[in-house]
């Protein structure tokens, strides 16, 4: 009794540091080998804490309760996919190491006219049918450089080990990367594994080619299969508000039958990235639950030549992820009942395989094994978790929404004590900002690399130093100038040419990773700006207390940031500072190996100048151009929404 007595002391002590740790929290390899010795009870960890929130940081009572943080999840293993080979190559910097990474090859693959990559028309849909239904015979596009990837190669093993269960949440699924993934899932169910896929129809972007045909036949196979479920991703259920301002969301119902919007500004897609491996009861014993959490998307041109991060959480964390996702199965099926496209069988399927369990695991106590040592900290947001019985159309004003991204975030930014380093997608956020100049203020280091793979994306993010610069830094009495910012450009090779009518094969970070400390890393499906961390979209993201992944993914950064030819200054990239002769010599060589020139009158000198407007792209958005008040809008919007969040409260409650 006594020995009981102690553990469940030790446990609940370590719930607290869990609770809401911040860099100066010391454990103790004593306290984790406690904790780890034993089964973990998972569904306590659904239930959120306001250990690091002041009330009333938000302007209502109801969008503070949203903003709850969960509690750190302890006993897990994690491994990181070193994807760095994909976008570097060989170890040096030079033309040829370039030349063998993956994305080069994949880009070279992609941009020949291949017809077994060619899913299109009545004939492509019928290739993909015939795969589906004969999974077990090596498809045309086998082998593939597509599949080559890091992270396209450990999400393939993920699915082929699974032995219970496998739940896919998807933003983006086509191409022969996702016809593959689509086969093996097939595959699995053909060996018993209970299948279920999420995928979000809202948003095409410009690769319906690639997606289209195959969700057509996925549906068509759900149909036919007894293991193998798909459904339409659906994060509005009744009620649910948009994260987007000014009433935009209604706009868009009047036309939505005249234009295919690319994002909804209605914040209804589903942008997670996640498959979740053996993490629901199972007759099978010792199975090891795990969660991919990546920012990768599964189509060619998405997924195979962008720069993307992914870890692999096997333990609590893991199925604490399946339990987070029941709300989304929930009103994925309530959303095909009201249409009318399950069948009764189906339906019955469904809330016996995965709703009815996943209820109970959510109710608790449910308990699961421990892995390792390495805690999680889930972020996410989330549709509303449903009432126990409740059906469709039900009237409820309060729903568990959960929109903590920013919450979540911002406080681990707040209490860094030695580095921030930050690379992605998209980030041109007034909070953000606002943190990261209190960090270069306290002398922390602090260093941003924005993408700039199109002239829309890089004007979106020429924002955020922008709004940096404007917090007025102040370092030895002298106020830091804008293009003195931490900050670096990623250089993609653009390409100028499309494969059949897809999306031109651009190269992009589409990482969204920030390490802090040497020992916090963020990884998943959450971009950086304000609608995503106001809740526009389903996210899934995960912070990783681990100084070896850590580590691992600076490593990646750090080369980056000092790449010769992949990255440029802030002063660079606004013109204050001439360009290294080296860096343009390889982007010519690099123009000319590909034949890319448009118009038969450019010759060297005109790709020495489409080269400077990639290398020195901000000289567009100087202080003087029209542009900068597109900037000045997007600051201004964002003001008035964050503005009453007091972060400076938030750090001192972490501290």
């Amino acid at each position: 009794m006594a020995n009981f007595v102690l553990k469940y002391s030790v446990f609940v002590a370590a719930l607290f540091l869990y609770s809401c740790k911040t860099t100066e929290v010391k454990e103790t390899s004593e306290v984790k080998a406690s904790i780890c010795q034993s089964p973990i009870e998972v569904s306590q960890y659904l239930k959120q804490s306001r250990k690091c929130l002041q009330p009333g940081i938000f302007k209502t009572q109801w969008e503070d309760s949203k903003r709850q943080l969960y509690s750190w999840v302890p006993c897990n293993q994690v491994k990181w996919i070193d994807s760095s080979i994909d976008l570097f190559g060989g170890n040096d910097t030079q033309l040829e190491a370039l030349r063998q990474s993956t994305n080069k090859k994949i880009y070279h693959h992609l941009g020949e006219d291949k017809p077994n990559l060619v899913f299109e028309g009545k004939e492509g849909l019928d290739k993909i049918k015939k795969i589906l239904a004969n999974p077990s015979t090596t498809p045309s596009y086998l082998p593939s450089v597509v599949l080559e990837g890091e992270i396209a190669k450990n999400v393939l093993t993920m699915i082929q080990e699974a032995q219970s269960h496998i739940f896919v949440d998807i933003f983006l699924l086509g191409g022969t990367w996702g016809i593959e993934i689509a086969r093996q899932l097939a595959l699995a169910s053909q060996r018993g594994v209970e299948v279920l896929l999420l995928h979000d129809t809202v948003s095409y972007f410009t690769v319906k080619n690639e997606m289209a045909n195959l969700w057509t036949a996925l549906l068509e196979h759900s149909k036919t299969s007894s293991n193998f479920k798909v459904m339409p991703a659906n994060i509005s259920p009744p009620l649910r508000p948009s994260s987007i301002p000014m009433g935009l969301e209604q706009i868009t119902k009047v036309i939505d039958d005249f234009t295919d919007v690319p994002v909804s500004v209605e914040g209804r897609s589903d942008h997670s990235k996640v498959i979740i491996t053996d993490a629901m009861p199972s007759s099978k014993k010792g199975l090891a639950a795990k969660v991919l959490i990546s920012s990768r998307n599964m189509v060619n041109s998405a997924s195979s030549f962008y720069h993307d991060e992914a870890v692999i959480v096997e333990g609590p964390a893991a199925v604490l992820a399946m339990m987070q996702y029941y709300p989304d199965i929930f009103w994925a099926k309530a959303e095909q009942l009201k249409e009318e496209k399950l069948s009764k069988k189906t339906i019955s399927h469904l809330n016996q395989v995965w709703v009815n369990p996943l209820w109970t695991m959510r109710q608790g106590p449910h308990f699961t094994k421990s892995a390792g040592e390495t805690s999680v900290l889930p972020l996410e947001v989330a549709p509303s978790s449903p009432p126990p019985g409740a059906r469709t159309g039900i009237t409820m004003r309060e729903y568990n929404d959960v929109r903590n991204l920013d919450s979540s975030i911002l406080h681990i930014l707040k209490g860094a004590k030695k580095s921030v380093y930050i690379y992605g997608r998209i980030a041109y956020n007034h909070s953000l900002a606002k943190a990261i100049a209190d960090l270069i203020e306290r002398g922390i280091d602090v260093k941003i690399i924005l993408d700039q793979q199109t002239p829309s994306s890089a004007l979106m993010n020429a924002a955020l130093p922008y709004m940096i610069a404007r917090e007025g830094i102040v370092i030895n009495n002298q106020e830091l100038p804008e293009e003195k910012l931490p900050v670096h450009w990623y250089l993609p090779f653009r390409p100028e040419y499309k494969h059949q009518d897809a999306a031109p094969l651009l190269q992009e970070i589409h990482a969204k990773t920030i390490i802090v400390d040497g020992r916090y890393s963020l990884f998943g499906s959450t971009n950086m700006d304000s609608f995503t961390w106001l809740g526009g979209f389903r996210e899934y993201s995960a912070w990783i207390d681990s100084e070896k992944i850590a580590m691992q993914a600076q490593s990646v950064f750090t080369r980056l940031w000092e790449h010769p030819y992949k990255s440029v200054s802030h002063e660079i990239w606004l013109g204050k500072k001439p360009v290294n002769p080296e860096t343009i010599r390889y982007y010519q060589e690099e123009y000319f190996l590909q034949q890319l020139l448009v118009g038969k009158d450019c010759d060297k000198s005109c790709v020495s100048q489409k080269i400077l407007d990639v290398v020195q792209g901000g000289r567009k958005y100087s202080s003087a151009a029209p542009n900068r008040a597109i900037i000045r809008k997007i600051i201004k919007s964002n003001e008035l929404r964050t503005d009453t969040v007091q972060w400076d409260d938030v750090r001192e409650q972490c501290q």
